[in-house]
């Protein structure tokens, strides 16, 4: 439960202190906040997922973001009978412009994903040779973290300017850690092309990120 509402109070505090140094001021000089949703999280092939997102301008030009989403089924692993696992995403957005079309942003990410297998582990390795073979059901661990920096602009949809297309693009460096869950002395070999099972400890690595979100304009900040 404290793993679940973590990251839900890392995002919404923040918001919460800088909408509190408002509430003195005109409704109309309050910061702008916004939810967004991803469009591309659910045909994410590796690791789908739903994802949405909050955006609190602190100047005309400048905005804190943060996303959150849950992981519920992945082809990370083709024999897995169950993903579960989550992703967050604070950040810091540019506006370009006082119109706050084209953007760059930068990102901190944590994404925690367990996948549920029936199959072999090697057991008792020592410098790679394993000892013996079991055949059980596990958890697999796969956690994720790095930076990420991207591009994008927002076209309005309606004539209102309450919601809008966001198109971005950009590149990442990430850390990857893979394990067994409650047995740190097994090694799962059974890989693919996305996954090695001999890396016991971490790999770090560049990504590619582009997607679609779908933004509406909530006005001002609510006083809280």
């Amino acid at each position: 439960m404290i793993k679940i509402i973590l990251p839900w109070l890392v995002l919404i505090l923040p918001l919460s202190v800088f909408a509190q140094q408002n509430n003195d001021l005109e409704p109309a000089s309050r910061h702008p906040l916004s939810v967004r949703v991803n469009l591309f999280g659910p045909l994410d092939i590796l690791d789908g997922n739903f994802t949405g997102g909050i955006e609190y301008g602190i100047s005309p030009r400048l905005s804190l973001t943060g996303d959150l989403g849950a992981i519920v089924y992945s082809a990370y692993l083709n024999n897995n009978s169950r993903a579960l696992g989550y992703l967050f995403k604070p950040g810091l957005k540019y506006y370009f412009t006082e119109k706050r079309r084209g953007y760059v942003e930068g990102n901190i990410f944590y994404k925690r994903v367990g996948y549920k297998v029936d199959g072999w582990l090697s057991r008792g390795n020592i410098n790679g040779v394993p000892s013996y073979e079991e055949n059980r059901i596990f958890i697999y661990r796969k956690r994720v973290a790095g930076l990420q920096f991207l591009a994008g602009y927002k076209a309005r949809l309606n004539k209102k300017s309450t919601v809008w297309l966001d198109s971005y693009g950009g590149l990442s460096v990430r850390m990857k850690w893979q394990d067994i869950k409650d047995l740190p002395d097994a090694v799962y070999r059974r890989d693919n092309i996305f996954f090695d099972g001999l890396r016991e400890n971490y790999s770090i690595y560049p990504g590619f990120q582009m997607g679609l979100r779908l933004v509406f304009d909530l006005g001002i900040a609510p006083t809280l």
